[in-house]
């Protein structure tokens, strides 16, 4: 599945992935292949050398690249790549871990992607997520939190992130969390990490930035048996949290009105 497609800054390109030659929807292992939308022109540009099994495709702000963990269609790992949609020149990179990418945020310059990745621990202990911001053309990676789901603000001044929670082991030798999510914000370098917001269930998908950088969109994990989930509004001055749309339609990314 695509976890998280991406739009960018003026609403005009949408970034995500079509289902490949091999699709089959009730078999897992199929192939999607990267492409954008223009809501200019209404169509799809399908970009072959590049295909994902899962996981974010994310858009640069000013439209012009995108990044995924993705392979190309001849051959190798799936392993970071961001590409030059003017260009179609490819970057690789490699990433810490292939276990998870959930979220990947481009910094407003376009020069740095943020990302989380999980980090094997020893043992059976469960990985341990981690937010890192990565240098998007020489491919420099810095771990700057312990967390997942990063999210630039279109000021470029913070990084929204769900906080760690820790595992325990039950007495049956199950690990589970010890708590309910958390929201926290960082500067870009790692510095000034302050918790924001604690909630009594688990959010889902990576917040959405408000264009002034003022707001957070956050959405909750759909009910285990309706399958339905509700988005919340969370005021970064007051840090007031309130429920804003009951049952919609997933909200990905909020573009500037033109």
């Amino acid at each position: 599945m695509i976890d998280s497609p991406s739009i960018s800054a003026d609403g005009r390109v949408i970034a995500s992935a079509l289902p490949g030659s091999d699709y089959e929807p009730p078999r897992s292992g199929h192939w999607f292949t990267v492409s954008t939308y223009s809501m200019t022109d209404n169509k799809w540009t399908e970009y072959p050398g590049l295909e994902l099994r899962h996981g974010p495709v994310s858009i640069s702000p000013d439209g012009t690249k995108l990044a995924c963990v993705a392979r190309t269609t001849t051959n190798g790992p799936s392993l970071f790549r961001i590409l030059d949609l003017k260009t179609g020149k490819i970057t690789v990179g490699q990433p810490p871990s292939q276990k998870s990418n959930i979220a990947i945020s481009w910094s407003p310059d376009c020069r740095r992607i943020a990302f989380d990745a999980d980090v094997e621990m020893p043992l059976d202990e469960p990985p341990v997520p981690l937010v890192f911001v990565m240098d998007a053309e020489t491919g420099v990676v810095s771990m700057i939190a312990k967390g997942r789901t990063p999210s630039w603000s279109p000021s470029g001044e913070w990084i929204a992130y769900f906080s760690y929670i820790a595992h325990i082991r039950d007495k049956h030798g199950w690990w589970s969390f010890t708590g309910a999510d958390g929201i926290s914000l960082m500067h870009p370098d790692g510095t000034d990490s302050t918790f924001i917001h604690k909630f009594d269930w688990p959010m889902n998908i990576k917040p959405v930035w408000s264009p002034d950088s003022k707001t957070l969109l956050l959405t909750s994990f759909p009910d285990d048996f309706t399958g339905k989930f509700d988005i919340f509004m969370l005021d970064l001055t007051t840090r007031k949290l309130a429920k804003r749309f009951r049952h919609p339609p997933t909200i990905f990314g909020w573009a500037r009105a033109n």
